[in-house]
């Protein structure tokens, strides 16, 4: 099967640029290695991926913000919106499959702090526009936070 042929499916889910460039790549090194491969995710915001890609990551040669190509443990890797609005991590079929995982869990990781941080000050920011005040706060063991709001 054709480089080109494998490509395909993954054109229409991944979008046009990425595989451009992966197959730019593999015809400047005229390699004929494995095709890439995405993991969908549960990531939607750009903004925020974007943060959580440079809180984790080592480069940005893209520099193009959550869909430019960087490096997470060692493992290059690109973010690209699907249809249905969330990101696919996008990886070189050479990495293999545990790498991709586990530097892709460092970036959800990081996402999800970003996440629970952006809903914790919304709920501040609700609760003082509805006239409470935090009288208290618990932080669990898996950072989970527990809020206690008084009327003022």
């Amino acid at each position: 099967m054709s480089t080109g042929l494998e490509l395909i499916p993954f054109a229409i889910a991944a979008g046009i640029g990425v595989v451009g460039r992966y197959r730019a790549r593999r015809a400047e090194n005229q390699a004929s290695g494995p095709a890439p491969y995405a993991f969908q995710t549960r990531m939607q915001d750009e903004e925020l991926l974007a943060a959580a890609v440079t809180a984790v990551s080592v480069t940005d040669p893209g520099g193009q913000g959550a869909t430019g190509v960087t490096t997470v443990a060692g493992v290059p890797m690109s973010m690209v919106r699907t249809d249905s609005g969330a990101f696919e991590a996008v990886f070189p079929g050479h990495i293999g499959q545990d790498q991709a995982k586990a530097a892709l869990e460092q970036v959800d990781g990081e996402y999800a702090r970003l996440v629970q941080e952006r809903v914790y000050h919304g709920v501040i920011e609700q609760a003082k526009r509805q006239g409470l005040a935090v009288e208290s706060e618990q932080v669990e063991s898996d950072n989970s936070i527990i809020l206690t709001l008084r009327v003022d």
